[in-house]
């Protein structure tokens, strides 16, 4: 059996980002110790965060340590606490239904290729602002150009989807939560999603946590 690459690990720091630009509410990392040695530095293993939207995150910083067991009991700590993270009192539940289309570009050398890069495309959006979305049309063609240094064939690509839509959004008051919801939800990591339709948007107050 193989030793242990890390002989303590701990999860006992508990960050809120300065920059709440990239969505992220909180995050707890993931310390490791390969010897019980005090003059050792500890080094992140993982960083376990927690977005605005309510998903929780794993970005592994060392992914030799992904099967060890202490690493993978530390994350599922982490995991819980995030869950019962208090959100503030003027921040909003909601939820909506998007409808829209996704147009871009990608490099492939065969159609088949193209396809497969338009459908991890689709799966990025399942796991970004669609929640399950439903897939309504995909289309690919080729696009008779190529660009500098590009070593295959250009593939134009038209996508319609339909998502719902869950999580929190700041707002001091219900109007304001509904247009931040609007101006968010209608972006995703591969840029915006043209002809976008949202709503009707169901919003009401994010509860704020007691300890028991």
């Amino acid at each position: 059996m193989n030793e242990p690459l890390y002989a303590e690990v701990r999860n006992n720091y508990t960050f809120s980002p300065q920059d709440e630009s990239d969505g992220l509410l909180a995050g707890i990392t993931i310390d490791g110790w390969k010897t019980a040695d005090d003059s050792e530095e500890g080094v992140v293993i993982a960083a376990v965060l927690l977005s605005r939207h309510g998903d929780i995150i794993v970005d592994w910083h060392d992914n030799s340590a992904r099967q060890q067991k202490n690493v993978l009991d530390a994350i599922k700590e982490a995991k819980a606490r995030l869950r019962d993270y208090s959100l503030p009192e003027s921040d909003y539940k909601y939820a909506c239904v998007v409808t829209g289309e996704i147009h871009g570009v990608v490099d492939a050398k065969t159609f088949s290729d193209a396809g497969e890069k338009v459908n991890w495309i689709c799966k990025e959006a399942k796991l970004g602002v669609l929640r399950r979305p439903t897939i309504l049309e995909t289309t690919v063609e080729l696009i008779d150009m190529k660009l500098p240094k590009t070593r295959g064939m250009l593939y134009c690509y038209h996508v319609r989807l339909r998502g719902v839509v869950k999580g929190s959004i700041p707002g001091d008051t219900e109007a304001e939560a509904k247009q931040n919801v609007f101006e968010e939800v209608i972006h995703f990591d591969y840029g915006r999603l043209d002809h976008a339709r949202v709503g009707p948007i169901a919003v009401f107050p994010q509860r704020k946590q007691t300890d028991k």
